[in-house]
């Protein structure tokens, strides 16, 4: 039980649990039983593949280190990844600050000018706005928004 019990191992055993999540799914899923895959359920089976592949491709820098000509470039990259922890999580926090700053100016705003509608959206816009994105409206509410609102929003109109 020592080397399951080690978190550092959960590395090694997350693709194994996904590829085999994944594989049960394939074979026993047909369309007369794929219904019960919605809501949370389909969410997990998701979560698990994703995180499972996100594993696999960490391991696949942990071998390549083996070998001398990809060695010192995966080492290197796995150096970056390590060193920049504290920059994501700053930069989180400001996406964050910059995401509620965002979400009260569109509640300030008039109702038919909010540009926003909840916290995630506000999150995603700030995200998408510091990427240089500035053509958001149709991503968050669909094309329809566009067709519903003609006339440009000016700053004088709220």
């Amino acid at each position: 039980m020592g080397y399951y019990g080690d978190l550092s191992n959960i590395v090694n055993i997350f693709p194994l649990i996904a590829l085999v999540q994944s594989c049960a799914y394939s074979i026993y899923m047909t369309e007369e039983t794929d219904h019960f895959m919605s809501g949370w359920s389909a969410t997990i089976y998701m979560f698990i593949d994703t995180f499972g592949i996100l594993m696999m491709w960490l391991n696949t820098f942990f071998y390549l280190r083996i070998w001398e000509v990809p060695g010192y470039l995966a080492r290197m990259i796995m150096e970056v990844i390590s060193d920049m922890k504290i920059f994501f999580v700053v930069y989180c926090f400001f996406h964050m600050a910059f995401a509620h700053a965002f979400f009260f100016l569109s509640y300030a705003s008039l109702k038919e000018h909010q540009f926003i509608t909840d916290y995630w959206n506000a999150f995603r816009y700030s995200y998408l706005t510091a990427l240089g994105e500035f053509s958001y409206t149709p991503m968050f509410y669909g094309m329809e928004y566009k067709a519903k609102f003609k006339k440009t929003v000016k700053a004088e109109d709220n």
